[in-house]
């Protein structure tokens, strides 16, 4: 092999070490992005089912919306959301 086809050979070889490890932290970096949001989406997910267990829990002890909404710290907007969507749970 001449000089010049070892150095070409070279060259690829050490191109393709670089490729290989940028796209491994691309890889990764997008990993831990993914991996991100879907900690967000569920601890959003969870809020809501606590409110929602909030809301059910008062609803049984027959607490009217207005205090359950000053009770939980929600708008009250969103209490009768979520009374909605017990009471009516295919449709809300």
């Amino acid at each position: 092999m001449s000089v010049a086809e070892e150095l070409i050979q070279e060259g690829l070889q050490k191109g393709l070490q670089q490729g290989l490890q940028q796209g491994l932290e691309q890889g990764l970096q997008q990993g831990v992005l993914v991996a991100e949001e879907r900690i967000r989406e569920t601890e959003k997910q969870l809020h809501l089912q606590a409110e929602r267990q909030l809301v059910a829990a008062m609803l049984k002890l027959n607490i009217d919306a207005k205090t359950i909404a000053s009770v939980a710290e929600m708008p009250l907007e969103k209490v009768h959301a979520i009374i909605d969507r017990i009471k009516y749970p295919g449709i809300a």
